[in-house]
């Protein structure tokens, strides 16, 4: 379900959806990522994590944008670098 906010967001063509990933660009929040709740008019309801707690703030919609949407990566097998074996030592024996 996309979102209604009036925020910067909306007026560069990007369109918001509830739940989805967001950083808040403005105000005492500055900086934190959190999840769009919901959105009425000019404000939205984010909720961000903060001091290991779970916290709702109703915000200005202006001071939202989306999260940088990461490209999903197929999954690669990585093997550590091939070495040669040691060489043993009499001492070893």
């Amino acid at each position: 379900m996309t979102t209604s906010v009036n925020s910067r967001a909306e007026d560069e063509g990007i369109e918001l959806c509830v739940g989805e990933t967001i950083i808040i660009a403005g105000g005492p929040l500055e900086g934190l990522e959190g999840s769009l709740l919901e959105s009425a008019g000019q404000r939205a309801i984010v909720s961000v994590r903060l001091l290991d707690r779970s916290l709702l703030a109703e915000i200005d919609g202006d001071w939202i944008k989306p999260a940088a949407r990461q490209a999903v990566v197929s999954a690669i097998s990585i093997r550590p670098p091939e070495r040669e074996p040691l060489a043993r030592t009499d001492a070893a024996r």
